[in-house]
């Protein structure tokens, strides 16, 4: 027997109707069953999200609302819709991100069963050569999957991580879901159990880009988030954790970043003011990334066309 409080599920969306209106319909397809929490917390949204989301509460009344009347930074967004669960485990899952049916039952039997601190999830088969398992070391686990963990959908929560969690310590990082958790485990025998299997996909409908803030979050915060983690991890592991993320998201390969100067998004006094962070980010030097901040974006068009993804 499942008991309902086993399992809330903790939505921030903002501005993104259609999307979150997608994943309702997602979610109660799959827990209607068993009767879990739905929090949702609206970041100040000016399109018609309210209206939707009072629709579905009238077909599945474990839904609870908040909206913002102020808008709050996502790390904060975060924190607030978590500190709304009251059940025993907390999912907190993107608007955009999907429950696989395939292996849902396992994961509520995996909750059910085990009282781990954490269970972190496989999200859309990324990782491919690490089996499920159980980590009892830090390091260890930022060194096998450090740089997958800003997913947030990857984070099923006990409740007392969550009871104990530091979120002010990690505002304004934009990594809040995974601070929580170092932060939590430093001084702590645990485990963490790593569900390897594909259990979330993604939407299909347009999402808004982040990317026009791609070296404020993915250079400046991120390698300062990683290299304040706890000192008992060596720092060779946390810079390779750095890079891997960029390297395995392709986030700084040529093309990308001649996209982001087309776009606008890059140039001479942006790379200026993230030049510190290059030499742990990208597998370009500074200076090859200045130039191409500073090519006429016609010129870059014609460029990008000629080079193979």
């Amino acid at each position: 027997m499942i008991d309902q409080n086993l399992l809330c599920f903790c939505i921030p969306t903002s501005n993104r109707v259609e999307i979150l209106e997608e994943c309702l319909q997602n979610l109660i397809e799959h827990i209607s069953l068993y009767k879990f929490d739905i929090v949702i917390s609206d970041n100040c949204s000016i399109d018609n999200t309210e209206a939707i989301v009072l629709e579905y509460q009238k077909k599945y009344p474990q839904i609870r609302y908040y909206k913002q009347l102020q808008p709050l930074p996502v790390d904060e967004n975060f924190a607030f819709v978590l500190s709304k669960s009251t059940s025993e485990y907390t999912w907190l899952i993107g608007d955009s991100y999907r429950i696989n049916p395939d292996y849902f039952k396992e994961i509520i039997d995996q909750c059910n069963l085990s009282k781990y601190p954490l269970i972190l999830l496989n999200s859309f088969d990324m990782i491919k050569n690490i089996p499920t398992t159980i980590y009892h070391d830090l390091a260890n686990l930022l060194q096998d999957l450090g740089w997958y963990l800003p997913f947030m959908s990857a984070y099923i929560y006990h409740k007392d991580l969550l009871k104990s969690a530091n979120y002010i310590k990690f505002y304004n990082s934009n990594f809040v879901q995974m601070g929580i958790v170092f932060d939590y485990f430093e001084l702590k025998n645990f485990q963490i159990y790593w569900f390897s299997k594909n259990a979330i996909t993604s939407t299909t409908l347009k999402k808004q880009s982040w990317h026009n803030e791609f070296l404020q979050v993915f250079a400046k915060n991120w390698t300062e988030f990683i290299l304040s983690l706890p000192r008992s991890i060596n720092l060779s592991i946390k810079e390779k954790c750095i890079k891997d993320h960029g390297r395995n998201h392709k986030l700084f390969t040529l093309k990308n970043l001649i996209n982001f100067r087309e776009r606008g998004w890059l140039s001479i006094e942006v790379c200026k003011k993230y030049r510190v962070y290059f030499k742990y980010i990208s597998i370009y030097s500074w200076p090859i990334v200045a130039l191409i901040s500073i090519i006429p974006r016609q010129i870059l068009t014609v460029i990008r066309g000629n080079i193979k993804k």
